[in-house]
């Protein structure tokens, strides 16, 4: 059986009436929730799915890169497919993680070959498939990371800042050096966790770079934030692995039981003290477990 890889675009009514023009005589009949059409065309599945905030279109198949240029290269991939330069982070709700933010600076003739990867947001990914394509396109284009352990996270919170105030500080470093060492790129993406006002503030004591364009869910719009979102969600996986050999226990993603389990392990093998080291403290898991 062939691979079944994903692709996945936010689309309006245009994009919904450009998908039914093109694939109208390949319509089946669908009764998935949420699924307004369903098309089938040579083995793969095209599916578009209403939600609160508009339309999503998912092509399912071995190479959905191919097929959306085949059938459906009036819609447009992403919103710039110019030399730009994107960041993302991951790692905020780690509990048992570090905080990782990547910048990446693409050219225009490097987006057919992301396009290839199947590269999209990072969270709709498999570890395995976040894996190959990240191990593929560093290889291939100019990125940064940073990364910053839990243990200078606590330093940084105990000095006053916050999980905001650390992205931002992170994220200005990386692209203030991307945009120095490729000043033709045109345009400079960073997914908005924050508003541009606020973001601006907890830089007001450093250079703060400027000309950047936030937007929420720009992952799915602009290919250099999904390139960075991929790299990101990569080192992190990295670090686990790191971190695990450190220890010489399992860790866990995110901030739930698990994670409390694999944090009382470390308690009970090293002491509070170690937990301090590899955990964020701000978070309740910790308070919980030095009660």
């Amino acid at each position: 059986m062939a691979n079944q890889n994903y692709l996945s675009k936010e689309i309006d009514d245009d994009g919904v009436s450009i998908t039914l023009k093109a694939l109208k005589e390949y319509e089946v009949e669908n009764k998935e929730a949420n699924v307004i059409y369903l098309f089938k065309v040579n083995g793969y599945q095209v599916k578009i799915y209403s939600g609160r905030k508009g339309y999503t279109l998912t092509i399912i198949g071995e190479n959905p890169s191919d097929f959306f240029d085949e059938y459906l290269h009036e819609l447009k991939r992403w919103e710039d497919e110019g030399n730009q330069i994107g960041a993302d982070e991951v790692g905020v709700g780690e509990f048992l993680l570090p905080l990782v933010c990547v910048a990446t600076y693409i050219k225009a003739e490097d987006i057919p070959y992301i396009d290839s990867l199947n590269i999209r947001d990072s969270k709709k990914m498999s570890d395995s498939a976040i894996i190959r394509a990240a191990e593929n396109i560093i290889t291939r284009v100019d990125y940064k990371v940073l990364v910053c352990t839990n243990e200078r996270y606590n330093q940084l919170i105990d000095e006053g800042e916050n999980a905001h105030s650390i992205k931002a500080k992170m994220h200005n470093q990386i692209l203030f050096a991307m945009q120095v060492k490729h000043p033709e790129a045109k345009n400079i993406y960073l997914d908005q966790f924050v508003a541009p006002t606020k973001y601006y503030e907890y830089l007001k004591d450093d250079d703060a770079l400027v000309g950047i364009t936030f937007l929420t869910k720009s992952e799915n719009k602009y290919p250099s934030v999904a390139v960075s979102s991929v790299i990101a969600r990569y080192t992190l996986l990295k670090e686990k692995e790191k971190l695990e050999k450190e220890l010489g226990l399992p860790l866990a993603f995110g901030a739930g039981s698990k994670a409390d389990t694999m944090a009382k392990g470390i308690v009970d093998k090293y002491g509070l003290a170690t937990l301090k080291k590899y955990c964020k403290c701000s978070f309740a898991n910790y308070k919980n477990l030095a009660e």
